[in-house]
């Protein structure tokens, strides 16, 4: 590690194994946490070009005519609109 790069610092008093072990896990998190996300934002935007590749179905498990089911179809309408 390069002198004066800090990763995680300490955020107050430590004293025990226990809270040593509980800054390292927060440590530990904050860093796997950043590292999953820069790995995977070029897949992300790779397959974001051709999406959705097929149509999309939504299906909808109420009787026809009903609240639920003519909202859904007015999101379907915009969403047509939007992918095409």
């Amino acid at each position: 590690m390069q002198p004066g790069f800090v990763v995680c610092a300490s955020g107050g008093r430590t004293s025990g194994a226990r809270a040593a072990f509980s800054q390292r896990m927060r440590c530990f998190l904050i860093v796997a946490t950043a590292g999953a996300l820069l790995a995977a934002a070029p897949a992300r935007a790779q397959s974001a070009a051709d999406y959705p590749g097929k149509p999309v179905r939504i299906i909808v498990n109420v009787a026809p005519g009903g609240g639920v089911d003519t909202a859904t179809r007015i999101v379907a309408d915009k969403l047509h609109d939007r992918l095409g």
